[in-house]
């Protein structure tokens, strides 16, 4: 289980399974609004070879999924820039 329960405790769960069990790559299913910030912060936690595959998403919920994606990257690209 992921600690906190969030995407960027999913990275630090990623990275720690990866290095205690040597994978040397990772798939990941998300949705396709948060593929990039999702391979932002499993990059910082883990550094094998990782593929993400978006999973589709309502249509008519796109504009709140970009408002609230577009505010957790700023925040990740400005204040939280560690694993």
């Amino acid at each position: 289980r992921a600690s906190p329960y969030s995407t960027r405790g999913e990275a630090r769960t990623i990275g720690r399974l990866a290095r205690a069990r040597h994978w040397e790559t990772v798939d990941v299913v998300t949705s396709y609004y948060h593929d990039f910030r999702a391979r932002l912060l499993i990059g910082r936690c883990y550094h094998g070879r990782l593929r993400l595959i978006g999973a589709p998403q309502t249509t008519w919920k796109l504009p709140w999924y970009m408002l609230t994606e577009s505010a957790k990257l700023a925040y990740q690209l400005v204040m939280a820039r560690g694993c």
